[in-house]
C-alpha cells in the first residue's frame, strides 16, 4: 500500500476426496486461480505494463518477471475479445495542411476517423490503402 509491497496470508480448506485421489482447495474469491495474485494486483499489473518495463513492474509488486508478462497477457487475450473492430467499407482518403501535409484516412459510411498519419507515416499510409484497395477490388 502506498508504493510498500504487502503480502496475504490465505487459510482455507483443503479437501480430499474418497472415490478420487486428487486433493481440492476452497475456491477464494478475489484471488485468480492461475497466478496466485489477487485480481486488484492483475488489474494494476496489466495498467503499469503498458508505460514500463516487466522487470520494473515485477520488482515492485513481488512477482516473477515470467508472472508479470502472463498476467499481462491474458489481459490483452481478454482486451482482444473485447475489441470491436469495423472493417471500412468505404475509404475515404485525404490530405490536410496543419503545419505540414498529413494523410486522413477515414470510414466515409461511419464518418469515423481511421488513421491521421504524418508526412514521415504518408507513404505508408498510401501503401495501406493501395492494399486495402486492391483486396477489396480482388473480392468484389
Amino acid at each position: 500500500m502506498h508504493g510498500k509491497r504487502g503480502g496475504l496470508v490465505i487459510q482455507h480448506q483443503r479437501y480430499h476426496g474418497h472415490q478420487c485421489p486428487r486433493t481440492f482447495v476452497d475456491l477464494t474469491s478475489g484471488l485468480d486461480d492461475h497466478h496466485r495474485v489477487t485480481e486488484r494486483l492483475k488489474i494494476y499489473v496489466a495498467d503499469q505494463v503498458l508505460s514500463r518495463p516487466f522487470a520494473a513492474v515485477a520488482t515492485e509488486v513481488g512477482l516473477d518477471e515470467k508472472t508479470v508478462r502472463t498476467v499481462f497477457r491474458t489481459a490483452v487475450e481478454t482486451w482482444d475479445q473485447k475489441r470491436n473492430i469495423v472493417t471500412a467499407t468505404v475509404l475515404g482518403i485525404d490530405e490536410v495542411v496543419l503545419g505540414k501535409p498529413r494523410c486522413v484516412l477515414t470510414n466515409v459510411q461511419a464518418q469515423t476517423l481511421l488513421e491521421f498519419c504524418r508526412i514521415a507515416l504518408m507513404k505508408g499510409c498510401l501503401r495501406i490503402s493501395n492494399t486495402f484497395l486492391r483486396r477489396a477490388a480482388s473480392s468484389g
